[in-house]
This record gives C-alpha cells, structure tokens and sequence, in this order.
C-alpha cells in the first residue's frame, strides 16, 4: 500500500525501484519513532534509561536488529532483481530453521544430550537450566541447544540428519513450540504456561523429529 501511495497522481511513474526504497526510508522512520524514542520516554520516566545495560544484552540484540534489517532490504533487493515473491518469500521463511541447525552444529552438542549457551551477564540459573534439560527428554539422536537469555530459555532441537527436522521451543513470558520440517514450518502449538510446556513437549518432539511422513 505504501508503495502505491508514493506514486504521484500526475505526470510519469516513478521507477519501482524508487518508490520502494523511498518506502523502505519511511518505514525505518516510523521504527525510529516507536522503537527508539518511545520507549526511551518512558525508560526516562522510570529514571533508568541510561543504567543497568547488560553487555551481552546489548551485543546480541544490536546484533538481531541489524540481522533483521538487512533481510527486510535484502527483500526489497530481490523483488528489483526480478524475484517471485513466491519464490524471495519462501527463502526467507526457510531461513530461520537454516539459522537454527547451523548454530546448533557450530555449539556442538552431542548426540542425545545438550550445549548450553549463555546470552546475559546475570547470574547462572543452574536450577532452572537443569530442570529444562531433565523434563524435555530427547528423543533418540537429538541434539539440542538451550539458549539462556535471561527472563526467557529457548531451546533448538534437531533430529538426524541435522537440520532435516528442527524445533524450536520458547519458554518465557509466552511459551511455544514451532516444528520445521526440510525447511517448511508445519507447526505452532501454543502453552498456557512452562508447566505445560515441559510436560507436552517431550512427545511433541518425539512426533515432529520423528522420520516418518
């Protein structure tokens, strides 16, 4: 829509091209705006906005930020070079369980069992950490990798050969799991809380990792 709109009513067409990196411009503006300054008001209003900054934090989300930006231009690159949106979409959908079961494999964990990767300065909840690894039960083969960020445990587990079948499990705020299979995302299933999480998804892995069809 907002590509439509920057094309004048009078006179030539402006190149596609044109119109949507000009459309590009203002949607980074409008994240500039809501993104950045309102929650710095209201970080500001609370009396911490410039304390109490992780390093790590900090680090890994600049880092997604940028991930994410430089995808959504990478799209709009695409659709100039002449690429199907059925086509750009679909990689770029694929891309997330890609992103999974390399870093899974770069982590190294070994079969049947867990890596462990630690994404905040706080301190080590080894409890918790323990807990995870012992109510999710791998089914055989699995590797799985348990990202610690703090309010939120996320957990990437793959079956054999890795990467042909990856699920990703959120155990925060919002607890979820998403199957992907050869790249294609199958399911989402939703938790009402952790408990549920930690009792249902050792089956739900066992029947999305699973080889059969």
């Amino acid at each position: 829509k907002g590509q439509t709109l920057f094309q004048p009513t009078t006179g030539p067409k402006l190149d596609i091209n044109e119109v949507r990196y000009k459309s590009f411009l203002f949607v980074g503006l409008a994240y500039f705006l809501v993104a950045v300054l309102l929650p710095l008001i209201l970080l500001i209003g609370r009396g911490v906005a410039f304390s109490g900054y992780a390093s790590a934090g900090m680090t890994w989300s600049l880092i997604a930020g940028i991930a994410g930006a430089v995808g959504a231009f990478g799209v709009l690159l695409a659709f100039g070079s002449g690429g199907k949106p059925v086509v750009v979409m679909s990689l770029v959908f694929a891309g997330a369980p890609l992103i999974n079961s390399a870093l899974s494999t770069l982590l190294h964990p070994p079969e049947n069992g867990w890596a462990y990767l630690k994404l905040t300065d706080d301190r080590p909840r080894e409890d918790v950490v323990e807990r995870v690894r012992k109510a999710i039960r791998l089914p055989r083969g699995a590797r799985a990798v348990l990202l610690d960020s703090g309010p939120t445990l996320r957990a990437i587990v793959t079956g054999m050969p890795i990467g042909e079948r990856v699920c990703e499990i959120s155990l925060g705020s919002e607890c979820c799991l998403d199957a992907f299979v050869r790249g294609e995302w199958v399911c989402e299933r939703v938790f009402r809380g952790r408990e549920q999480a930690l009792r249902e998804v050792p089956d739900l892995l066992e029947y999305y990792l699973s080889d059969a069809d």
